[in-house]
C-alpha cells in the first residue's frame, strides 16, 4: 500500500509541474510559430505557393511531416539574408576616361 501511495504522489508532483509550465506558456501573449506550411510560407515571402514547391526542391530547406512540407521560420530568414542584394554605389563604379 505504501508503494502505491508513493508512486501516486510522484505522479501527482510531475503532473502539477507540467500544469504549471502550461499555465506559464498559455498567457495572453501570442506564441510564435516555428513552422509554416507552403501557403503561409508563400505569404511570408510574398510569392506564389507554386514557386515555394519549386524552390523547396533546390533552394529552401524544409521539414517533411507525412506528405506535408513545413518550412522553418529561421531557415526562411536565412534564405532572405542570403538572397538580399545590396545597392550599388554608382559614384565608385563609374570610370572617367
Amino acid at each position: 500500500m505504501q508503494r502505491k501511495e508513493c508512486a501516486f504522489l510522484a505522479i501527482r508532483k510531475k503532473t502539477n509541474k507540467l500544469q504549471e509550465k502550461l499555465l506559464q506558456t498559455s498567457s495572453n501573449e501570442p506564441v510564435g510559430r516555428r513552422l509554416f506550411n507552403a501557403e503561409e510560407t508563400a505569404q511570408y515571402l510574398e510569392i506564389k505557393a507554386s514557386t515555394i514547391y519549386k524552390k523547396s526542391l533546390r533552394e529552401i530547406s524544409f521539414v517533411k511531416i507525412g506528405h506535408a512540407l513545413q518550412f522553418d521560420v529561421k531557415a526562411l530568414k536565412c534564405y532572405i539574408e542570403q538572397n538580399t542584394i545590396g545597392a550599388i554605389n554608382w559614384k565608385e563604379t563609374t570610370r572617367v576616361y
